[in-house]
């Protein structure tokens, strides 16, 4: 038996009509808050619980999710001995996949094959992920999978995932092509547009949501598409995206209010995004949800 480790439901759930196995999804939000250090220690569980708590849940609660989930694919990983990895293209897909291939992932014990997510195809003008492929294209790509090699494993994607979890600007701006993973370097110098830029205050997305108000587009639902839109690989769902439109405006100084399905800029949003003033956003409880994407 093969067991496939996916990154969201729905593209877990069209694979499992086609290809025979046992299919696991594996959901964090890794390019969000503090990545402490080894992982699986108690630091590590209540930092991440903090930054993905949704509203309505403890952090207790998030924490023992996060824990479980840890715990589910290394008791699959003990069962199987070939492992099919399907991961998208984009910053939320790649950080996974280097963190279990790092850090979960015994390349001496497992072959581990990996399906490639291409970013068009006939009738396909652009994919950003395998939930938006109908069955016979996801069968025809896992049919396209290629092995990965032990040393790949222990050397570069190890040295990817340093990089990533170390988080600075200048290493992930200056990350290196990976012939064997290669979209490893897109990945990286995205996470380093998540930062926020010394002039605004705002990362790319931020900023991306503000111009796009100030274009003229009010709704929510189609601020997202057009905010997706903007993106080279789409890394967050709907769920992600609006926790950041409630923290643009949440506060005594937004930067947009909406009320009801009308998104509108402040004036200090206006004012933030000419760089005449810095945001220091006010905290706030995180709603991020720790499995939103759906792809």
């Amino acid at each position: 038996m093969i067991l496939h480790v996916h990154s969201g439901d729905h593209a877990a759930n069209l694979t499992s009509q086609v290809v025979e196995g046992t299919h696991l999804v594996y959901s964090e939000l890794l390019h969000e808050g503090p990545l402490p250090l080894p992982p699986f220690t108690d630091q590590w569980y209540r930092a991440r619980a903090s930054v993905i708590a949704k509203q309505g849940y403890t952090e207790k609660e998030v924490e023992k999710k996060l824990r479980s989930q840890d715990e589910a694919i290394v008791e699959a990983l003990d069962n199987h001995e070939h492992v099919v990895l399907w991961f998208d293209n984009c910053l939320y897909d790649q950080m996974i996949l280097f963190f279990i291939l790092a850090n979960i992932m015994q390349f001496e014990d497992h072959q581990i094959d990996l399906v490639p997510c291409p970013e068009s195809l006939p009738g396909y003008p652009r994919i950003s992920g395998f939930g938006e492929l109908d069955t016979n294209t996801i069968k025809a790509l896992y049919n396209q999978k290629s092995h990965l090699p032990g040393d790949a494993i222990a050397v570069n994607a190890k040295s990817n995932w340093k990089t990533l979890a170390g988080n600075s600007i200048e290493d992930l701006e200056n990350a290196p092509h990976d012939p064997v993973f290669p979209y490893f370097k897109k990945a990286a110098e995205r996470l380093a547009q998540h930062h926020p830029d010394s002039f605004t205050g705002l990362n790319k997305l931020e900023k991306n949501i503000l111009l796009n108000v100030l274009d003229g587009c009010s709704n929510p639902i189609q601020l997202f598409k057009r905010a997706s839109d903007n993106e080279e690989f789409p890394f967050f769902g709907d769920g992600y995206f609006f926790h950041v439109i409630e923290k643009l405006a949440f506060g005594t100084n937004p930067l947009l209010v909406r009320r009801n399905d009308v998104i509108t800029a402040t004036l200090r949003g206006l004012r933030t995004l000419w760089g005449w003033e810095t945001w220091i956003p006010t905290t706030m409880a995180a709603n991020l949800g720790a499995n939103n994407h759906t792809e």
